[in-house]
């Protein structure tokens, strides 16, 4: 039997529709109060059918029918997105937020989403390693030579204004590159192609490139030219040098897909170390499928990373 259900909202002044996927609802359908989607009627309301008009039975919880052909025990579903409804959907580690629940970690600091309980600073703190700051990068301030906690890192193909935004530390007409950053002498068109974050123009010069120029005062950034010696390593805010002659990112914490890497030890997950197209070592891998251990959401297929501790996560279900 079919039944027409309408609620009576301020004494019956004003007739409300039951929402629900289809006016109509089956109550042979009927679900017990555990049953996915469940809804409760208001506690007057009126049934109208065609043999009675006035019947009103005791308010049952049910579960709408959307003849889907769905068991009653499918899990429950996020609604398919449409013009007008967007499902909603946790925010990775590293992306802005402004109250806990936006996150898929459940921890909301400084604007930007943490992972759970395993980190210490937000970006923009200031930092004196990379291991304090829960982006795992702790790089000089191009503007003051102080060191903070940069934002998480981005995979390649990112649009960048600095090195310290990709994983790759290499940021070159706008987008981050497996190029890495151009190192303190060398040529540039932006601050974003050095290492340093400076490129200087010489006004006489025209449209000639610039060059990439040392932070005064400063350790040097990631990416950096350095003698691999004790000396070089010591100038180095990470205090670590590659045979390559480059400032290391150093520390223990596992390093994100692109990123430049030493041996397949220093990579998250199952990422390997080994030469990019330039000749970089950089840890390499597909996309991380759920449950894979991860730093930010471009190491996921699902684009989604967060929780405790930080794992792929999985795009919520669509109904059918």
């Amino acid at each position: 039997m079919r039944i027409r259900i309408v609620a009576l909202t301020f004494a019956g002044a004003v007739l409300l529709p039951l929402a629900a996927c289809k006016e109509t609802i089956d109550t042979d359908s009927l679900l017990s109060d555990d049953a996915s989607m469940a809804l409760t009627t208001p506690d007057a309301f009126v049934a109208q059918t065609a043999d009675d008009a006035s019947v009103q039975p005791e308010a049952p919880t049910f579960a709408v029918d959307d003849d889907s052909g769905a068991d009653a025990g499918d899990a429950a579903c996020t609604p398919p997105p449409d013009a007008s409804f967007r499902a909603p959907q946790c925010r990775s580690n590293g992306q802005k937020c402004n109250v806990d629940p936006e996150c898929c970690s459940g921890r909301c600091t400084g604007n930007y989403c943490l992972q759970s309980g395993i980190c210490d600073k937000a970006p923009g703190q200031p930092c004196m390693r990379r291991s304090e700051c829960c982006s795992f990068r702790c790089e000089p301030n191009p503007s003051a030579a102080s060191l903070l906690c940069t934002p998480y890192c981005m995979g390649l193909g990112a649009m960048c204004s600095s090195t310290v935004e990709c994983c790759s530390l290499g940021c070159h007409g706008g987008v981050c590159s497996p190029n890495l950053c151009n190192t303190v002498g060398t040529s540039c068109d932006r601050d974003g192609d050095c290492c340093s974050g400076k490129c200087i123009h010489n006004p006489d010069s025209g449209a000639q490139p610039g060059k990439c120029e040392s932070i005064p005062g400063s350790c040097l950034p990631s990416g950096e030219a350095c003698s691999a010696d004790d000396a070089g390593a010591a100038a180095c805010c990470s205090k670590s040098c590659t045979s390559a002659g480059r400032c290391d990112l150093g520390g223990s914490e596992c390093r994100e897909q692109g990123t430049p890497c030493n041996t397949s030890s220093d990579c998250c997950g199952n990422l390997t170390c080994v030469p990019n197209q330039q000749g970089v070592l950089a840890c390499y891998a597909p996309c991380l499928q759920d449950g894979d251990n991860c730093s930010t959401g471009p190491d996921c297929c699902s684009g989604v990373c967060g929780g405790q501790p930080s794992l792929c996560q999985p795009n919520p279900p669509y109904c059918r």
